[in-house]
């Protein structure tokens, strides 16, 4: 594994299930699903550091983001 999210070492703490994405590992779960599931009803955080992005920019970007089916972010 290349890549470590920044709260690597929380997460570790906690020893969670791991998973990969991206070459970078992921939390899967803490403890046994249906405890997790329970615990949805009043708490969910996800640790997306491991996703991919990309940078749209210039003139023609909003036509093409729109292409795409993604809402561009509002000009200030």
């Amino acid at each position: 594994m290349n890549r470590q999210t920044p709260v690597y070492d929380l997460l570790s703490a906690r020893n969670p299930s791991w998973g990969t994405l991206h070459d970078a590992p992921i939390a899967l779960r803490f403890v046994e699903m249906d405890t997790e599931r329970e615990a949805l009803k009043t708490l969910a955080l996800c640790d997306v550091s491991a996703f991919r992005t990309i940078g749209v920019k210039g003139p023609g970007a909003g036509v093409f983001l729109r292409a795409q089916n993604v809402d561009p972010p509002p000009l200030d």
